[in-house]
């Protein structure tokens, strides 16, 4: 067995979580079908994220890992096209939500609006996925499914004996499921992962360096012994000597580069489970969402975030950077959006009886729309928080949404206490270090 590490220049990784299922275009009808939320998607996808972007421990960059959770199919489908055109020498792709199965057998992976019913115009086909891994140039491809029925995906990949499907198996590939064919998979009450994504992290941490097949090994030996499902591994070639979890970059070793000697405690792993996420704000440009997760098992207090606008380049740059709520330009720019979704909708139907859109005035039509914007946006603007909790409790996270008009994105640096009264702080993409008293 020769062990190897990703490129991580070469390497991408996509990590998709659904959590929810319920949208605000569904109808009444369609709610009523809508698969129950799993809470603890969330905590899988941020955790999984920082496992494999550790900074001295992580196998991928952070700006080849991403993460897309609650999304629609259109996202999904740019996200995973670009990372597997990308990807020359690994790509992962990891899924956790609700599995679902139609009346042919087909597996397909639940999206907002999914529903059971109708799971063939509603949810991502596994099919669609297949695709898009064989479609990428990649070495070796890593697919990591944590959803109910997730075995039938071996049924797919091995569909077909056409050229593409030859080339997929001599390239190699490793496919992790967290149930079989015809097995639910299994979200434990009150526990912050699903079980199979929990039991994935908690030996990937204990052991770092494991290849795919040795930590295939350890994930079914302890689900087993918990009575658990038990999850279904594929390894084709090379695939399985893979090892994504726990070493150091193997280009910074290659570089030359010292990397700094530092002692590992409890207290430092429970420190780098507290992490920031910033993505743009929905529908709203120059707006980020900055969210904060602790992910430790402990609260965290006195937690001071400073939030920073970079340029193309990352560099930091002077310019605005505030907090959005009560800002002047979130409720313009809410109620830009929202006049134009109304307006909309008002010239598909009439809304006076009897009078012809013609004869109703510029004004009239004005006042009729903003009788009907003002109390969205003002529901909208109550809704973000301007500060986090404090305490911070264990497994939560908070959403702030930040104005930086002028940045290519923007970046945030924590600085918190731990339960213990170790005082730390946290560069963007850095390890957290202790704060010296």
């Amino acid at each position: 067995m020769t062990r190897r590490r990703p490129d991580i220049d070469r390497s991408r990784a996509v990590l998709i979580g659904v959590s929810r299922y319920e949208t605000d275009e569904q109808s009444t009808a369609d709610l009523s079908e809508a698969l129950p939320s799993l809470e603890s998607v969330s905590a899988n996808l941020s955790d999984l994220g920082q496992l494999l972007t550790e900074p001295d421990l992580g196998t991928f960059a952070p700006q080849h890992c991403t993460l897309v959770e609650n999304p629609q199919l259109a996202e999904i489908g740019d996200v995973l096209v670009r990372a597997a055109r990308e990807a020359e020498d690994v790509l992962l792709v990891y899924y956790s939500g609700h599995g679902l199965v139609d009346s042919r057998g087909r597996l397909y992976l639940g999206l907002p609006g999914s529903s059971q019913t109708r799971a063939a115009w509603k949810a991502l086909p596994f099919e669609t996925l297949r695709e898009d891994l064989l479609d990428s140039p990649a070495k070796i491809r890593v697919l990591i499914l944590d959803c109910c029925f997730s075995g039938r995906a071996f049924e797919s990949m091995s569909d077909a004996d056409t050229l593409q499907a030859n080339q997929f198996r001599i390239n190699g590939t490793f496919t992790l499921t967290s149930s079989a064919a015809n097995e639910p998979s299994f979200a434990p009450l009150g526990e912050i992962h699903t079980a199979f994504t929990g039991a994935l992290l908690s030996l990937a941490r204990q052991t770092p360096g494991l290849t795919l097949d040795e930590l295939y090994g350890a994930v079914q030996g302890h689900l087993s012994a918990l009575g658990r499902p038990a999850p279904r591994r594929r390894s084709v070639d090379e695939a399985g000597d893979l090892v994504i979890f726990g070493h150091p970059h193997q280009s910074r070793s290659a570089a030359g580069i010292e990397v700094e000697r530092f002692e590992r405690t409890y207290e430092f792993d429970e420190a780098r489970r507290v992490a920031p996420r910033v993505n743009p704000t929905s529908g709203l440009p120059g707006f980020w969402d900055v969210t904060v997760r602790n992910g430790s098992a402990t609260p965290i207090a006195q937690l001071e975030a400073d939030v920073y606008p970079v340029d193309a380049t990352g560099s930091r740059i002077e310019d605005e950077c505030v907090t959005a709520k009560g800002h002047r330009m979130l409720w313009k720019t809410l109620s830009d959006r929202n006049r134009a979704e109304v307006r909309g909708k008002v010239n598909s139907s009439n809304p006076h009886s009897g009078t012809p859109f013609a004869e109703i005035t510029a004004a009239t039509m004005e006042d009729f729309i903003m009788n009907i914007v003002s109390p969205i946006t003002s529901q909208q603007i109550a809704r973000p928080a301007d500060c986090y909790p404090d305490p911070f409790p264990a497994g939560a996270e908070e959403t702030v949404v930040y104005y930086a008009p002028n940045a290519a994105t923007v970046r945030a640096n924590l600085t918190f206490t731990d339960t213990s009264g170790n005082r730390w702080t946290r560069s963007h993409d850095q390890r957290p270090r202790l704060v010296e008293r």
